[in-house]
């Protein structure tokens, strides 16, 4: 099971790593879109970084619901919206019991994420995209609660495919939003909202991996 707790400690530390992964995220960001991305995350991430220092969330669906909100409150942007709306996707998903999950509710709850991002974006496998690195991740976790995998193992596997998405994407012509005005000039090159997934799940896994 994944308690509230343990969520709360996850998203806190995905927000410390996407503050830091800024200068990253700007760098990709300015060579293939309009170079706003990587500050727009930071400051998103900032401030639910302090929501979760300053509240305690005793149920999952409340966490999810306050991120996603401050997400679209603060982040701004289309990120701002597609982030936003997979926590706040997430918050809705119908658990046991809200205050701890189990790994097929989180698939759950990940799989509603990818859908609003799909509905929101109009975007979906291959168009270079965070769904790039989403879908994969959302896709492995599924599979290995399926196959009866451990916490720590069901994340690392998530982990592992939302890395080789992000990674696929250097090769793709995008798709999809601001980038898919540079067409070529962007193959050789991640998606950031892609690489921006990427420590989604490298924080879950650093936190789910410690039991």
């Amino acid at each position: 099971m994944i308690t509230a707790k343990q969520l709360q400690q996850a998203l806190a530390h995905i927000s410390e790593l996407i503050v830091a992964a800024e200068p990253r995220l700007t760098e990709i960001d300015t060579v293939i879109g309009d170079g706003d991305h990587g500050t727009g995350m930071k400051r998103g991430f900032s401030a639910v970084y302090e929501l979760l220092r300053e509240n305690t969330f005793s149920t999952v669906p409340e966490l999810f619901y306050a991120v996603g909100m401050e997400l679209l409150k603060k982040m701004g942007g289309a990120s701002g919206v597609l982030f936003g709306s997979f926590f706040i996707s997430g918050s809705k998903v119908r658990f046991l019991n809200d205050e701890e999950i189990s790994l097929s509710e989180m698939a759950l709850m990940l799989q509603s994420g990818v859908d609003s991002i799909m509905k929101r974006g109009k975007a979906q496998l291959g168009d270079k995209t965070l769904l790039d690195a989403l879908i994969p991740a959302a896709n492995a976790f599924k599979d290995s609660v399926t196959q009866g995998c451990s916490k720590k193992e069901c994340f690392e596997k998530a982990y592992n495919a939302s890395i080789k998405g992000a990674q696929d994407t250097i090769a793709m012509k995008p798709k999809k939003g601001r980038a898919k005005n540079f067409q070529s000039d962007a193959i050789g090159y991640p998606d950031p909202g892609a690489i921006s997934v990427t420590y989604i799940f490298t924080g879950f896994k650093n936190i789910m991996s410690k039991e």
